[in-house]
């Protein structure tokens, strides 16, 4: 488990860096990063993850799952709650 693991962010490393570049790069208020959740969303689309409903009470928020479960555990899910990605403390 520990080596795909790590192969899989040793793939992923690229974009996920390149992610994290561009939301630094375009700084959004706090509850208001749109910009940002579009990018997230889109990296997670293509690494196969899906998408709930949206969030009313939240508009920037997602919450995104990758798989449906397992044998050994078939409620499970992988989730990913996603309010804040950029958030700096000198932007009001």
């Amino acid at each position: 488990m520990h080596g795909r693991i790590s192969a899989a962010l040793e793939r992923w490393q690229p974009r996920i860096l390149r992610l994290s570049h561009a939301v630094h790069a375009d700084p959004e208020r706090s509850g208001e990063e749109f910009r940002a959740a579009k990018r997230a969303s889109g990296l997670l689309r293509s690494a196969g993850f899906s998408f709930d409903a949206a969030q009313p009470v939240l508009p920037a928020a997602f919450s995104a799952r990758y798989g449906a479960g397992n044998s050994w555990w078939p409620a499970a899910s992988n989730t990913m709650p996603c309010r804040t990605l950029d958030t700096h403390a000198d932007i009001t």
